[in-house]
């Protein structure tokens, strides 16, 4: 069996934070608004957990340690900041079409 190294970098994730019970334990993930697919967040620090859990269904961006699969898909994020991004979603395109007009 080859053992495949995971691969991480600095980086950070904007989207929707969601709570979920595993196994009897709270966990948070923030659905990605790229991919929608939902990271797994993680953190050593208990304010940020704290803020995590109470920030379900918010849309904030984290910033810390991704780590991807072999892929390159993003899997979980150790967070290290958390900031709250507001409750408005970004705007399509349509919503912005025809602002600047020549």
């Amino acid at each position: 069996m080859v053992k495949v190294k995971k691969l991480y970098n600095i980086g950070s994730i904007e989207g929707i934070v969601q709570g979920q019970a595993v196994n009897k334990k709270s966990q948070v993930t923030i659905c990605e608004e790229l991919s929608d697919k939902p990271i797994k967040c993680v953190s050593n620090d208990k304010k940020i957990n704290d803020l995590l859990k109470k920030s379900i269904d918010k849309r904030i961006s984290v910033r810390g340690k991704i780590f991807y699969n072999k892929d390159g898909i993003p899997q979980r994020i150790n967070v290290q900041e958390l900031r709250f991004l507001g409750e408005n979603p970004l705007p399509t395109w349509e919503d912005v079409r025809g602002i600047l007009n020549d």
